[in-house]
């Protein structure tokens, strides 16, 4: 998808047609492990597979998300689950719900017709707090993590620590 949407000829109808199947694909994922989870979080299992079963979290809707974020607290706490895979699935609910994050792992790009519009990181709860956060759950610090988000996605990515949610609405 970031190739698709970094293309210098955008071809949106492929767009389109990778987000329908990624869709597809997720809601199929979602109900796997939603099964899987009902007892509770699996033992037994591979490091991919405890990781893989965090992603279909991390891509669900906002209720799923809620819904399993405890439990992978709980496996975070015990090891199950890598304190930075924690970090931001906490930060996309914040983020989903409209407020700051506490880790600084989400970013958005507003909407934009020019080519390579800055990405921002969203907006974080402690800014004086936020390399110590980051560095306790195992991210590197956000200048860093600022320029290897502008060289995945070929686009400057900007943290200001004096914008708000209110900014981005």
């Amino acid at each position: 998808m970031i190739a698709l949407t970094q293309s210098d000829q955008l071809d949106i109808d492929a767009v389109i047609a990778a987000q329908e199947q990624i869709d597809k694909v997720d809601s199929v994922n979602q109900v796997v492990v939603a099964r899987l989870l009902e007892k509770g979080w699996p033992r037994g299992l591979s490091d991919e597979a405890h990781h893989t079963i965090w992603l279909v979290i991390d891509h669900a809707p906002l209720a799923y998300q809620l819904r399993y974020l405890p439990l992978v607290e709980e496996q975070t706490v015990k090891g199950v689950i890598s304190k930075s895979d924690y970090a931001t699935l906490f930060d996309r609910v914040c983020m989903r719900q409209g407020t700051p994050q506490r880790y600084g792992t989400q970013t958005v790009q507003r909407r934009s017709a020019e080519a390579n519009a800055p990405i921002y990181v969203w907006p974080i709860e402690n800014p004086r707090k936020l390399n110590r956060l980051r560095r306790s759950m195992g991210l590197s610090p956000i200048k860093r993590y600022c320029r290897k988000v502008a060289k995945t996605y070929g686009a400057p990515c900007i943290y200001d620590p004096s914008l708000s949610v209110e900014d981005f609405e």
